[in-house]
């Protein structure tokens, strides 16, 4: 049981660079929810001995100057610009070989998923829990470290296609998942909150079977009844849709407890009027934003939020904050990280014009969609 408050991850084939420890601790210094992506090169190491590594001052590179190089996560890093675009999937470059996390979160989003008996996606697994519970994945370029041979000769092909289908069951995002239409996964990509109270068991149950009908089958319905309900209307509902593993009746609040591995959440009230595959329909809205919002035909709203917003945002209405469910603070927080790493690499006039026609684009962007 680790006792620091620092926890950072190395594989046993890894030799780091100087400085590695205080690249990664640095950010947990000053973001309690930070998970640190060191970058990993993969490379031949023959003719290398532990003498030479053990008595070698500063810097490792040029010891394998002239060597073929492979740095995992090239193509995603250039693709999302490393890291600072729309991107939903920044988990994917955390490499189980070389990150960091702070203890405590470390424990808050579950730790290492232990049933990973092979190697592959244990690390990717546990990132996308730590990036949907509201953690900022940070590239650290600083926090490098060389693994003793080329990506490629080390490869376990077998052990990671036989991890593959335990991380399509567990990771709801499509570069992982993709598209399958009429299978049901141990963590959904949809939870819909539908608020029972107060309302008639019939036009619950319609309202729930409209919603199980939609075009998007990866979701799961979970109706809200306050615990000291009417037994029939509680009975009538539970009748309805028997051993239905896609439908769940729960007390009220405790979505995100029940379901914290779920990327998106939506709620409306039972009984309101909406055309067919609304779920669908939203996420077309949200696009890249946050949160979107639909006006229904019977003038009642209803809204998809990605689950990773929602976190800083309950913790915040708490605390009395009326800016929250707009603009949780992570999202303004991460904002200010990207602007001061791009005033950063302004040296020249024309950076300094392409960094202003960056922040005119920013600027015109929102973070919220009304549709």
């Amino acid at each position: 049981m680790a006792v620091h408050d620092i926890l950072l991850f190395l594989d046993s084939d890894m030799l780091p660079e100087a400085g590695w420890i205080a690249a990664h601790a640095r950010w947990h210094h000053t973001v309690s929810d930070a998970l640190t992506a060191g970058l990993s090169g993969y490379v031949s190491v023959s003719n290398v001995t532990p003498e030479t590594i053990r008595c070698r001052p500063g810097s490792l590179k040029d010891l394998f100057e002239g060597r073929a190089v492979d740095v995992l996560h090239e193509g995603h890093l250039l693709r999302t610009n490393d890291l600072t675009s729309r991107d939903d999937s920044p988990f994917m470059v955390v490499a189980g070989n070389n990150f960091g996390m702070r203890r405590y979160f470390y424990q808050l989003v579950g730790g290492s998923d232990e049933s990973f008996t092979r190697w592959g996606y244990e690390d990717v697994e546990l990132a996308y829990r730590a990036y949907i519970r509201g953690g900022l994945v940070v590239l650290n370029r600083n926090a490098f470290a060389w693994h003793q041979g080329r990506w490629d000769q080390e490869k376990n092909l077998r052990g990671n296609l036989m991890q593959s289908g335990k991380a399509t069951r567990l990771i709801a995002h499509r570069t992982i998942r993709g598209v399958q239409p009429g299978r049901i996964y141990t963590v959904p990509q949809y939870i819909v909150t539908v608020d029972a109270e107060h309302v008639p068991a019939g036009r619950v149950i319609t309202t729930v079977a409209n919603l199980l009908a939609d075009h998007i089958f990866d979701l799961v319905v979970r109706i809200e009844m306050p615990a000291d309900g009417e037994a029939e209307p509680f009975a009538q509902i539970r009748e309805a849709f028997g051993m239905d593993p896609r439908v769940r009746i729960a007390p009220l609040c405790g979505a995100l407890d029940e379901f914290p591995a779920a990327p998106f959440h939506i709620a409306l009230s039972a009984g309101v009027m909406f055309a067919k595959d609304l779920v669908s329909r939203l996420r077309t809205n949200l696009g890249n934003a946050v949160i979107a919002t639909s006006v229904l035909p019977d003038g009642s709203r209803v809204s998809v939020t990605r689950a990773w917003a929602l976190p800083v945002a309950v913790l915040k209405l708490k605390a009395g904050d009326p800016q929250c469910a707009a603009e949780p603070w992570s999202i303004r927080y991460l904002g200010w990280m990207r602007l001061h790493d791009r005033m950063q690499d302004v040296q020249s006039p024309s950076e300094a014009w392409a960094f202003l026609e960056w922040g005119s684009y920013k600027c015109r962007q929102r973070f919220q969609v009304t549709i």
